[in-house]
């Protein structure tokens, strides 16, 4: 049977397909991935109209922190794998300055947050209720004016709801409040990202450089208060991808992905980039060893069938890409693709495996 037989064969197949955000496993630090799950014989016009819309980086980084259920539970952290809620404490702790080296991603744990309005805030955030934690941290806010924590952790509800100027406004204060605290830098230097994304979107490309180079500094800074801090490597490897400095970009992924090596979306952004700067052997290892431990990865397997067809080995990858769209039919749209921050090596490549002469039923 042929490749494109056996590629209209899987679109004719019914079978179950779970769509998740694209950071599900790719993207890692405190955040992961909503998704949806739906029966159907090819992606939808809804599905491929919502994959569209989501924007490449880094407004989700705070979703992806939030919810990785699948893979991110499974690190050890701290020597311990962590809970869900955990996780979420992670993102939502304390920033008080004595107490924000003890508490931070590496050993919190929900109990040992004993504010009652950031526990009902973070469970609020885990339902996915941003304007219910949005309210609990405003509360906290006016009853502990001074408290890093409560301006902290209200912003990170206003940016899961793309409320980037109020988020940039209240983490300042939080940086303000606690200087030697390391994760609102971190979020600031999220915010101030997706700032200098919308003004590169909106042609200003000035703006756009000087919100990058500020969320560096701000990655800098947190990696200086805390050498451990996965999160702020890939945060910066994210921005220095931006600015096309991918030997930059590179040298972070690849000491995040170090640091934290179960989150499987940092050792991703490593693979891609490696392939970016022409390091095709060190991809191709990497993206091998993902698609080992995590079967269900099919967007690692996609990228990998990539660079197999771009270095002439057709069938190895036929066989990737094969096993990559019969888990999500989304990885044989380029317009999804172009929408998951890849490369542009590994993008050109993906294009030229997808002219791949295929006609749907």
């Amino acid at each position: 049977m042929s490749f494109s037989q056996t590629r209209q064969n899987l679109y004719q197949k019914q079978f179950r397909v779970q769509i998740s955000d694209s950071y599900a496993l790719r993207r890692g630090g405190r955040c992961g991935r909503s998704a949806l799950r739906c029966t159907r014989s090819q992606p939808s016009q809804e599905a491929r109209k919502d994959a569209a819309r989501r924007p490449a980086a880094p407004l989700p980084k705070l979703v992806d922190l939030l919810y990785e259920t699948d893979h991110l539970l499974k690190v050890r952290l701290g020597r311990r794998n962590l809970s869900f809620t955990a996780l979420l404490a992670a993102v939502f702790s304390t920033c008080h300055t004595k107490e924000s080296l003890a508490l931070t991603d590496h050993n919190v744990r929900l109990e040992d947050v004993t504010v009652p309005e950031i526990r009902a805030g973070v469970r609020a955030a885990a339902r996915g209720d941003f304007d219910t934690a949005e309210e609990y941290f405003k509360a906290l806010t006016r009853n502990m004016p001074d408290s890093a924590s409560a301006w902290s952790n209200l912003a990170n509800a206003e940016l899961s709801q793309g409320k980037l100027e109020d988020a940039l406004e209240h983490l300042t204060t939080a940086v303000r409040l606690a200087p030697d605290a390391p994760v609102p830098y971190l979020n600031r230097a999220i915010v101030k990202e997706a700032l200098g994304s919308r003004s590169q979107m909106q042609g200003d490309l000035k703006e756009a450089q000087g919100f990058f180079m500020s969320a560096i500094d701000d990655c800098n800074r947190s990696i200086q208060l805390d050498p451990n801090e996965f999160a702020a490597y890939y945060n910066k490897a994210n921005v220095l991808a931006r600015l096309e400095d991918y030997y930059g970009a590179l040298r972070e992924y690849t000491a995040a992905a170090d640091l934290a090596p179960g989150i499987a979306g940092y050792r991703f952004k490593q693979a891609i980039m490696a392939y970016q700067v022409g390091d095709d052997l060190t991809a191709k290892a990497l993206l091998r060893g993902l698609g080992r431990k995590y079967p269900v990865y099919s967007e690692a397997k996609a990228a990998l069938s990539a660079i197999l067809w771009a270095e002439g080995e057709a069938a190895s990858a036929e066989n990737q890409y094969i096993d990559a769209f019969s888990r999500d039919p989304l990885v044989g749209d380029m317009e999804y693709i172009r929408n998951l921050f890849w490369t542009p090596r590994l993008l050109d490549a993906m294009e030229d495996f997808l002219h791949i002469e295929f006609r749907k039923p």
